[in-house]
């Protein structure tokens, strides 16, 4: 984010800034689902029994890395620079070209750190509201809200990837109706003929190495042959 704002790229800053209470909101409705929304699975439909909470052992590695993400993320305007140097001197030894970080040290960036934490904290607090405490439903204010409901429409349908990725995978299963004959020639050959050839070949080579009498035989006659061929020569 620092560095398309630093470049004057307001576009890709501005959908970064948006990821934020999007990614916090969405990781606290899905907490929210999962350990405070009602039951969907048969289990609890037939008054199974419910999940306990988790063991301290499982809760404190958990609770030391979010502690650990809030300080470096709260720490980022300090430790920017130091890893930029650091990036900036890997990407040198590496290429061979003389890079500098442009990043100083300094308060610069406070402002941001701080309005991206707003917007998190402000996401989470809504989620956490609509998800867990249950103030209020989410249909409740889309009713209110009409235009919420185009907003959801468009978050579920994932910014239009999803049509994008229905109408590829839709292609290629029509398109397998036309390769079928191909794929099923090629599972054969791959999953049948080619192991049969390599158990041939092995067979082959197996009885080069140990074989029969009659082969060891020939191969022994040849050289016998052969040296008296060298002997009658001179050669040896």
């Amino acid at each position: 984010m620092v560095v398309s704002l630093e470049a004057g790229l307001l576009l890709p800053f501005a959908l970064a800034l948006l990821t934020i209470p999007l990614t916090a909101f969405y990781t606290l409705r899905m907490l929210g689902l999962v350990f405070y929304g009602q039951g969907r699975s048969s289990t609890h439909e037939a008054g199974g029994s419910e999940h306990g909470e988790a063991s301290l052992l499982m809760l404190a590695p958990l609770a030391l890395l979010a502690l650990g993400t809030l300080v470096l993320g709260l720490a980022g305007p300090w430790l920017m620079p130091s890893l930029a140097q650091q990036m900036a001197d890997a990407l040198s030894a590496y290429t061979g070209l003389q890079l500098t970080a442009k990043l100083a040290p300094g308060l610069e960036h406070l402002p941001l750190a701080l309005t991206t934490t707003a917007l998190m904290a402000s996401a989470a607090v809504g989620a956490h509201a609509i998800y867990v405490r249950s103030v209020v439903s989410p249909e409740a204010l889309m009713a209110r809200w009409p235009w919420l409901r185009g907003l959801r429409k468009i978050l579920r349908a994932r910014l239009g990837l999803n049509s994008i990725y229905y109408a590829i995978s839709e292609a290629m299963l029509r398109l397998r109706g036309h390769t079928r004959a191909l794929e099923a020639a090629m599972d054969r050959s791959l999953n049948e003929l080619l192991p049969r050839a390599m158990i041939n070949l092995a067979s082959a080579f197996r009885k080069l190495q140990t074989g029969r009498l009659s082969n060891n035989m020939l191969y022994l006659s040849a050289f016998l042959a052969l040296v008296l061929l060298l002997l009658a020569l001179g050669v040896i």
